[in-house]
């Protein structure tokens, strides 16, 4: 469904959603009121007070489906796999089972705790207690509620509701009262079924009858009847356990429960003797399989004691054969932790959680001959959509698809903006058919919203349910986990499920679960594993192997066993549940030695801080504990912050240890108790300089409003500086430097909500209310105290708002900012019928990078969602600028001018030939290649050396210049992004500086040239931190030319590909390589570059931008360099290929 309904729709059984304007109405749908989205969905919450079908208020008996049952059918142009069609029996789900107990009254239905109970006897009590329940009201569409325990006594409570003709509600006698008592008053207080030991728990002055199933009062004669109860009448009222949200009761229907239960009765045929076994709780959807289907089947149904532990479980199953037993994944990895279930049961079904074929599971079912396993997919809002039987074409480790729908179900992959996602491609799981319940109970808004028009029309709808997913041709449906798990570590996006696929395939581990969890400003990944203990692999072990498959920030920080996962009641993982995260020292291939003196306890403590470790002993290798490449820049910066130690990057790759690193700062001063203090700038002038104004507001009614925040003032950052004085020299020009971004909000909202939250991320950061002007004495930061942020508001359609949001934010960022008058930051509200589905922004250059401008958009968007409360700000640019004018950060900026310096004389004079820089500008072209064959060997390369891809082509760009010019060295200046601890990555200002790094060619191969550029770019990037104009000034000292402005725009270095498969061949790569495109985009004029590579992102590739003087670099030449990446990168992926022979394989000669 796209973002913005504008209209609301009815179909013939009265049922309300959303759509938009200017999309054609579906057929069976009318559109009944039009207007701004808030509006229509105030007039659903007013018009649909009665949730049921228009055919149960009126007469008539709703039309039977047609067609005959058949193979489960693919429409690849849609994305929709289509179960078998077939008719649905037209009578609600009681009267089958009635018509089942009744047909053989004398055998065992039901056995309970040692007590069994004959179907005769069951359906006596069973009429008995629904004549008393209709004697209290029951009757269609009136929920009875249920308070039982698993028992006989719940079984009877929940078949008499539904013979009554009402929907049963069940509770859990394990709820706090007060859950309890809300989904009582949210029901509308119905009759409440429970027993004796129960009756206390109904809510104190409980208006209804409470009933006790086991000492019911005398019933009217006769059966009572149904109260007229149709297939389309309610069964259950179901809330959920709110994992995923708020709990909410799911309206569930007869007509549901007959398609599912009759496909069930159907697909696991029974044995004489066998019994099925109930264990889920009857309040869990899970439970309604087993229980119904044994009744409607004649199937003995074995019910297990509440509550029942995983070893009486597998006892219960092991009494008696088994025919059929329902499990969650969570189940299957305790029962196999346990041991003695092989043959367990004839039939096994598992679903509710994505399912993995563990290597203990696998034994399970190779040990079982006997017995069938398949994965089941469904919810709370549809009972069962799919089902796959587990083959033997299994493979270890991998998660299992979920299979094809079931009879007259539907599964359509819509993408983002609603319409059908191509086949095979990632979207929005949507179910359609029989198997979707009714909605939500008393919440008519929130079901529209997840309840769509069906695209095929007839006023049929789907259900949106979050899960993202993707079809294979065989109609078998992989589900691919919910779409709001996706984190940011470092920067960089990490998908919690791969990292659990990967760690799944270490040998040892069983079974797999990664969150994300708050490090002070930062997040970083946990890993919950479980592991037979004799074969338990060691955190070393984990992390190499996850080194291996993944980019360096998807590796977790910490590897935590467990015995067991909590669970949830419906037995899924309860992650809010796992234990905290360990700080101990795990076991290394060291053994222990504390720090002794002065030196290695404060070395110790910084190093411990980083890697979170309590303990931390001198001989422990700073790797093997998880470190990496941010962590090493993070550990040297504290240590010359806090301590006042001089360590080098390269101290801490060669010197991994606190003795070994002690050893090379022995003879320096005793360290310094703290950090430095950083004090706040005296905000004594609070005049307003020269040339600095109030930025002026346009006359508009929507404004986002500050007032009260300190004011003060400071040079500017050296960070800030290194744009600020280019700005200034490409005059308006320097609009072309403008960031745009466009943020989708989660959901619709009134401008009001996003300008309170723009007003609060301004209060929040200082830059947003920083101007800033150059007085004579340097350029300055002035903060604001009050002001406002007026929006531009650009009103669009739903299909129109990706080009709207745009087109906007290239209006912002078309011209130069004057940052002596105006915000650094202009955004724009885009509006889809009167409310707010996206922000655009642009911001300058000099007081904003990438990263800092994500940070921002990323906390208005929690901040417009008011969901959780974001940490206190942090690290502000006055701080940084103080900190950069105190002796630490002067001292840090010696250290680095000094290490350039050191390193300067090594620099050619002149990298490429051409004539001299005339002070003007340059005639600079752009070239673009896009090449998937550059992704798949970079990822590939990545993962053999524990670099990152956006390192391995750094590799090949320094390797290719190399060969270009002749030479043995290689020279490229980096864009750091100086993002290396915590207090940096929560910085919003422009921090970037930049960072030369002189490579050697040396000799070996290109994958020890990768490892090389990784440790030696790492190094570089530590020492981009000084004032302004110093490195170029060292530069011209030396008496280099301009070209030396060669640079590999990357400042992360952490960008990763997605890794292939499996290695990929020399055809493989022929084939990817056959696809690369390169082609000259643009002609520029810039100041400062004669070779620019820059790689953005590109979905499923890569793309290298190189911007190239022609006069030094002629077009033929940037092409074979281009190409040149990609040949080097493919033929290093299959065999060792010497640095010294790559001219005459790229022939750049």
């Amino acid at each position: 469904m796209s973002a913005g309904p504008h209209q609301v729709v009815v179909n013939e059984e009265d049922q309300y959603s959303l759509w938009p304007t200017d999309r054609p109405v579906p057929g069976g749908w009318a559109t009944v009121f039009t207007g701004p989205t808030e509006a229509c969905l105030a007039h659903i919450a007013a018009h649909w007070t009665d949730l049921r079908p228009a055919s149960l208020r009126t007469t008539g008996v709703a039309p039977s489906p047609d067609g005959r049952r058949g193979l489960a059918t693919v429409d690849a142009a849609r994305s929709v796999a289509t179960g078998p069609r077939g008719p649905i029996d037209q009578v609600p789900l009681h009267v089958l089972i009635d018509e089942a107990l009744a047909a053989d009254p004398g055998r065992i239905a039901v056995r309970w705790a040692g007590v069994e109970v004959t179907a005769g006897d069951l359906l006596a009590r069973v009429r008995h207690t629904a004549r008393v329940l209709r004697a209290h009201g029951a009757g269609p569409e009136t929920p009875v509620a249920v308070l039982l325990p698993r028992s006989v006594d719940a079984v009877v409570a929940i078949l008499a509701v539904l013979a009554a003709g009402s929907a049963y509600l069940p509770l859990s006698v394990h709820d706090p009262a007060d859950r309890r008592a809300r989904i009582l008053a949210d029901a509308g207080d119905p009759v409440l079924l429970t027993g004796p030991e129960h009756r206390g728990f109904a809510p104190a002055g409980y208006p209804a009858a409470v009933l006790d199933v086991s000492a019911l009062p005398d019933a009217p004669d006769g059966d009572g009847g149904d109260g007229g109860c149709r297939v389309e009448n309610l069964a259950f009222i179901m809330y959920t356990s709110g994992t995923s949200g708020a709990p909410k009761g799911v309206l569930g229907t007869h007509r549901q429960l007959v398609n599912y239960v009759r496909w069930c009765a159907g697909e696991f045929a029974f044995q004489p003797q066998e019994r099925a076994v109930l264990h889920a709780p009857l309040y869990f959807v899970g439970s309604v399989m087993t229980l119904f289907t044994a009744l409607v089947a004649g199937w003995e149904l074995e019910v297990a004691p509440e509550p029942v532990a995983f070893d009486d479980l597998i006892a219960l199953t092991a009494a008696a054969p088994c025919g059929f037993l329902k499990l969650t994944p969570s189940h299957v990895r305790a029962m196999t932790a346990l041991g003695g279930v092989d043959d367990v049961a004839r039939q096994v079904m598992i679903g509710s959680e994505p399912l993995y074929l563990t290597p203990e599971f696998d034994r399970w079912i190779s040990n079982s001959p006997k017995s069938g396993f398949g994965n089941h997919y469904g919810m709370s809002e549809t009972v069962g959509a799919t089902w796959y039987w587990i083959g033997a074409d299994r493979t270890v480790g991998r998660r299992l698809p979920v299979g094809a729908p079931i009879p007259n179900a539907e599964v359509h992959i819509l993408d983002e903006q609603g319409l059908p996602a191509p086949l095979g491609e990632t979207g929005e799981i949507c179910l359609g058919g029989a198997v979707i319940g009714r909605g939500y109970h008393g919440q008519p808004v929130l079901t529209a919203q997840r309840w769509i028009p069906h695209p095929a029309g007839g006023g049929a709808r789907l259900l949106r349910t979050g899960d993202l997913g993707r079809l294979g041709p065989d109609g078998v449906l992989d589900v691919l986990g919910r779409a709001d798990r996706q984190v940011k570590i470092r920067g960089q996006r990490v998908e919690p499920p791969a990292v659990e696929d990967a760690l799944r395939r270490c040998t040892g581990v069983a079974e797999a679960v990664v969150i994300a969890e708050p490090a002070g400003h930062d997040l970083h990944l946990v890993a919950y594993l479980r592991s037979e203990e004799e074969s338990r692999p060691t955190e070393a072990q984990l992390r190499a192997h996850a080194a291996g498959l993944l980019p360096e920030a998807s590796v977790p920080s910490r590897f935590h066993y467990v015995a067991q996962y909590p669970l949830t009641p419906n037995g899924k993982v309860d992650t809010r549940r796992l234990p905290a995260t360990p700080t101990v020292r795990p076991a290394l291939s060291t053994a222990y030695a504390a720090p002794s003196g002065e030196l290695e306890t404060a070395v110790a403590a910084v190093i411990a801080g980083v890697l979170r470790v309590e303990r931390l002993g001198v001989d422990d290798d700073f790797f093997e504990l998880g470190g990496d490449s941010m962590q090493v820049v993070e550990v040297v910066t504290r240590l010359d912050e806090e301590l006042g130690l001089p360590v080098g990057i390269a101290d801490l790759f060669d010197r991994r240890t606190v003795r070994a690193l002690a050893v090379v700062l022995d003879g320096h001063d005793t360290p310094t108790a703290g950090p430095p203090t950083v004090h706040p700038v005296d905000p004594a002038d609070q005049s307003t300089p020269s040339g600095v104004g109030q930025p002026a507001a346009p006359d508009t009614a929507i404004q986002a409003r500050f007032s009260g925040a300190p004011a003060a003032s400071a040079p500017l950052t050296w960070g800030q500086a290194a744009m600020y004085r280019p700005m200034q020299w490409f005059g308006e020009a320097s609009r072309d430097f403008n960031i745009r971004r466009v943020l989708r909000l989660t959901a619709p909202v009134p401008a009001g909500r996003v300008t309170a939250a723009w007003s609060e991320l301004v209060l929040r950061h200082q830059v947003l209310r920083t101007l800033m002007t150059d007085d004579g004495d340097g350029p300055r930061q002035y903060l604001r105290t009050d002001g406002t942020y007026p929006p531009l508001v650009r009103d669009t359609t739903a299909d129109a708002l990706t080009e709207a949001a745009d087109a906007a934010a290239a209006e912002l960022a078309g011209t130069a900012f004057q940052l002596d008058r105006e915000w650094p930051v202009r955004w724009a509200l885009l509006r889809v019928d009167g409310l707010v589905e996206a922000v655009a922004v642009a911001a300058s250059h000099v007081s904003l990078d990438g990263w800092s401008l994500e940070l921002l958009l990323a906390e208005l968007r929690t901040l417009v969602d008011g969901e959780r409360a974001l940490p206190a700000p942090g690290w502000q640019p006055l701080d940084q600028a103080t900190y950069e004018a105190s002796p630490a950060g002067q001292r840090r900026a010696r250290q680095s001018l000094a290490y350039w310096q050191a390193r300067l004389p090594a620099v050619p004079h002149r990298i490429f030939d051409g004539p001299e820089q005339d002070g003007g500008t340059l005639p600079v072209v752009t070239w673009r290649m896009e090449s998937t064959a550059v992704a798949a060997a970079a990822a590939t390369l990545a993962q053999r050396t524990g670099a990152s891809s956006s390192t391995v082509v750094l590799t090949a760009a320094l390797l290719v210049q190399a060969a270009l010019t002749g030479r043995d060295r290689a020279v490229v200046k980096l864009i750091a992004g100086n993002r290396n601890t915590p207090r940096q990555r929560q910085l919003a200002t422009g921090i970037a500086q930049n960072a030369l790094l002189i490579f050697d060619v040396g000799d070996g191969d290109v994958e020890d040239a990768v490892q090389r550029c990784y440790r030696d770019s790492t190094e570089s990037y530590f020492h981009a931190t000084y004032p302004p104009d110093a490195l170029d000034d060292l530069i011209a000292a030396e008496g280099a030319q301009a070209d030396l402005s060669v640079y590999f725009n990357d400042s992360r270095m952490g960008r990763d590909f997605d890794v292939p498969a499996g290695p990929p061949d020399r055809a493989a790569l022929k084939e990817l390589a056959a696809h690369t495109t390169v082609r000259q985009v643009a002609a520029v004029a810039r100041h400062d570059m004669t070779f620019f590579l820059a790689m953005p992102h590109l979905a499923g590739g890569c793309a290298l931008h190189l911007l190239a003087d022609t006069r030094r670099v002629p077009a033929a030449t940037c092409v074979r360099a281009l190409r040149g990446i990609e040949t080097l990168l493919c033929e290093a992926v299959l065999r060792p290929v010497p640095v010294r022979d790559l001219a005459a394989l790229l022939d750049l000669g």
